[in-house]
């Protein structure tokens, strides 16, 4: 048994500078122009990585598209922002690409479908392709909403993955997929049922185009929340469907998706149950797995979410873990009061194995309100073995000038294991040839103190304050802890 016994006061600076790990930062242009981070990745050529979402410019007095720069270490170098008569607001596909120094994410205008590029050589931002989705000058003579959208620079395939109107009251809706460029395709399945939406689109590594879908009926009915796939190859021809399978799961998807390096795909949602015992039974946010020919595997529902009527709670986004030992998830949990005075969702990233079992959550906070909804938006492994994840704070109660903008972006850089390591701050080596053990930060900022062992060995850690008086004692029996 090890034991550490720490007096609660600054630590004194000693040995030198912690090496960075993680960063946890928020964007707030200008007090009145809120912002909203949607997706992120990590641009290992230039070293850097780029956040884009949208913001509300007061010049021109309406939202638009930005793209912010960051370097390794989480300082901002630049925003560029999208402003012309015809602004595109980033929608919340959480998915973006980066090719050949141009960064794609999928937007849309008053009346149009687009997808904005970001030059990261001319640092411009651009429209590159754009259609309209409604029947007025629309090359697919359709009403078109559009969900998410996958760029395959191999192909020259841009693809919307939505949903097609077929009256000119919404009321019947049919799954879509459509290819916007020089082809100008569509694909439906052909039944024209009612309440479908493709919320979800990944190339597989054969090739095909995998879609996510959701059917359910209107009025909402929990118990027919069905989610399946379709499978399409290069010219938008069906290659098989899943959706007469008598297994599909009942869940309302969302719009997290990956493919793994199995080709086994992953969806984010939840399931509604109105009938359900408890108040946050009627959103259980979770996972859906299915194997590479699009049989279902598992469901897992992971969160902390207590209350969830609101839905606050919900994952957005998943990749493969770098360790190729499961999935990492990226969303928020909510906590909500009966009387509805409080809701709350706090920004928080988890990782579940391959057979769904969860491995571990954290949540982190950003500003403090009763009504306050933090979560992270996307989520992207990094070439240094960690994860960046981006997403808003929205604080309802925002009225003085330092709660300003109310909605804000925020982004977070952690390790491997969802922890953020604080950047440039010392450690305290305590005798660490004999003990292997680490404390940091030093001096403490914000409300954690890490403490490492590498050694197999008991931890017991005693608290003191500068009275000598006991405050609280901890024990651990797992090596290699943090």
């Amino acid at each position: 048994m090890k034991y550490i016994i720490l007096i609660i006061f600054n630590l004194l600076l000693v040995n030198g500078l912690f090496a960075q790990q993680g960063f946890k930062e928020q964007i707030a242009i200008e007090i009145d122009e809120p912002n909203q981070g949607l997706h992120v990745l990590e641009d290992t050529i230039n070293k850097q990585y780029l956040v884009s979402g949208q913001y509300f410019d007061q010049e021109i007095g309406r939202w638009t598209a930005f793209v912010s720069k960051y370097d390794l270490n989480g300082e901002i170098e630049a925003i560029f922002t999208l402003r012309n008569d015809t602004v595109p607001i980033l929608s919340q596909t959480n998915h973006s690409v980066l090719f050949d120094n141009k960064y794609y994410m999928g937007g849309r205008g008053p009346s149009t479908t687009d997808i904005v590029v970001y030059n990261t050589l001319t640092n411009e931002v651009n429209v590159g392709k754009s259609i309209e989705r409604f029947r007025t000058n629309n090359v697919f003579n359709k009403n078109l909403i559009f969900w998410s959208f996958e760029f395959s620079p191999i192909d020259s395939i841009t693809l919307i993955a939505g949903v097609e109107v077929l009256d000119d009251e919404g009321i019947e809706t049919n799954a879509a997929v459509f290819e916007i460029g020089n082809r100008n395709r569509i694909f439906t399945d052909g039944n024209e049922l009612k309440n479908q939406i493709s919320l979800g689109i990944r190339k597989n590594g054969k090739g095909e185009f995998v879609v996510a879908t959701l059917n359910s009926e209107r009025p909402l009915n929990a118990a027919k929340d069905t989610t399946y796939l379709y499978f399409l190859d290069t010219d938008l021809n069906l290659i098989r469907s899943t959706f007469s399978y008598t297994d599909n799961p009942n869940f309302r998807l969302g719009k997290g998706m990956d493919i793994d390096n199995h080709d086994n795909i992953v969806v984010t949602g939840a399931q509604h149950s109105p009938g359900g015992s408890t108040r946050d039974a009627r959103n259980l946010q979770g996972v859906v797995k299915f194997d590479s020919e699009g049989r279902y595997l598992w469901t897992s529902y992971i969160s902390n979410s207590i209350n969830n009527v609101s839905g606050w709670g919900k994952w957005h986004s998943i990749v493969e873990s770098v360790e190729q030992d499961g999935y990492v998830i990226a969303g928020a949990e909510s906590y909500q009061t009966p009387s509805e005075d409080t809701i709350i969702s706090r920004a928080s990233i988890a990782k579940l194995s391959y057979d769904g079992d969860s491995l571990w959550m954290h949540t982190y906070s950003y500003r403090e309100g009763p009504r306050l909804q933090e979560a992270f938006h996307d989520i992207a492994a990094t070439s240094d073995g960690g994860y960046i994840a981006v997403g808003s704070s929205a604080h309802y109660d925002a009225v003085d000038e330092s709660l300003l903008p109310w909605i804000r972006t925020i982004i977070l850089k952690v390790d491997k294991d969802g922890l953020l390591d604080t950047t440039l701050v010392s450690v305290l080596d305590i005798d660490s040839q004999e003990n292997n053990l680490s404390i940091y930060p030093n001096p403490v900022i914000g409300d954690h103190l890490y403490i490492t062992q590498s050694l197999d060995q008991d931890l017991r850690i005693a608290v003191y304050n500068t009275q000598g008086q006991l405050m609280d004692n901890y024990r651990s029996d797992n090596a290699q802890h943090t």
